[in-house]
C-alpha cells in the first residue's frame, strides 16, 4: 500500500503514517481474534468450577462419522473453489 501511495505522488511521511496504522489495526484484529478464540475454548474444555484446570474429557469425544463428513464437505468446497479459478484464470 505504501509504494503504491508512493509512486502515485502522494508524501511519503503521509503514507508512512498510512502504512503504520494498517500494521497497528492488523496487530490489533489478530490480537482480538486470539483472545476470543482462547476464551471460547477455555469456556468450552474447561468447567467453571475446575480450579486445577483440567480438561473436561466429554468434550474432547469426537463423533467419528460427523468429524469425517464435515472434513470431506470442506474438501469438496476447496476442490470446486480451486476449479472455478482455474476456469475463470484460463478465460
Amino acid at each position: 500500500m505504501m509504494n503504491g501511495q508512493i509512486l502515485s505522488g502522494q508524501d511519503p511521511m503521509s503514507a508512512i503514517r498510512y502504512q503504520i496504522v494498517i500494521m497497528f489495526m492488523r496487530v490489533a484484529s489478530t490480537a482480538l481474534a486470539v483472545t476470543w478464540v482462547l476464551t471460547l475454548v477455555r469456556r468450552q474444555c474447561f468447567g467453571p468450577g475446575q480450579r486445577d484446570h483440567r480438561w473436561r474429557f466429554s468434550v474432547l469425544i469426537i463423533r467419528t462419522r460427523e468429524s469425517v463428513d464435515i472434513f470431506i464437505r470442506i474438501w469438496l468446497f476447496c476442490c470446486i473453489i480451486k476449479l472455478l479459478y482455474k476456469v475463470v484464470r484460463h478465460a
